[in-house]
């Protein structure tokens, strides 16, 4: 069981978002909603990693170099309470966690977009070595990288509104049903 931990308020978030873009590279995780589902993968996995084992992914292989003292602080400080909000609410409350996906306001009828949070649940998976999977969490997993994917876009793109629709509530029951086959062998 995860101690209770404090969530991040908008203004942190923001802080958070920030300092991910502004201190990012070409290899790093810029947004939020790619480390939300960097960090899901993370708290799902069979074998908890340190933060040592983790964060040069988050950074792009280096420590980023901060103006200030002060702002690698609070940097460590918002990513960690993240991170420990994030496995806190799958433990407790699995069948409840929504995940951090963005929203395209360009449509007239605003589209939800994943694959930012899949493509970043999929490094999690590959930095945590995931084992091969039973058929069913396959299945689950590929929802995700249906999304997560580049060699899929073609396949997203022609998806029709529905069908989109679908695939996005695949990707969120893959991640709960993923937590708790691998929850369920932590036991």
């Amino acid at each position: 069981m995860t101690a209770f931990v404090q969530p991040l308020n908008d203004k942190e978030m923001t802080r958070l978002d920030g300092f991910l873009l502004k201190y990012g590279n070409d290899e790093a995780i810029l947004t939020l909603s790619e480390l939300d589902g960097f960090l899901v993968a993370l708290a799902s996995s069979p074998v908890l990693l340190t933060p040592n084992e983790w964060l040069p992914e988050v950074t792009g292989g280096r420590a980023p170099r901060f103006k200030k003292p002060a702002e690698a602080e609070a940097f460590s400080a918002l990513l960690m309470r993240y991170m420990n909000n994030v496995a806190g609410e799958l433990s407790e409350a699995c069948d409840a966690f929504e995940p951090l996906f963005l929203e395209d306001e360009s449509e007239p009828d605003p589209q939800v977009v994943v694959e930012e949070w899949c493509f970043g649940y999929l490094r999690g998976v590959q930095v945590a070595r995931w084992p091969a999977l039973p058929p069913v969490q396959v299945r689950h997993l590929e929802a995700i990288a249906l999304h997560g994917l580049d060699e899929n876009i073609e396949k997203v793109e022609a998806l029709q509104p529905q069908e989109h629709a679908a695939s996005v509530e695949a990707v969120v029951i893959g991640l709960r049903a993923l937590y708790r086959f691998f929850d369920s062998q932590r036991g």
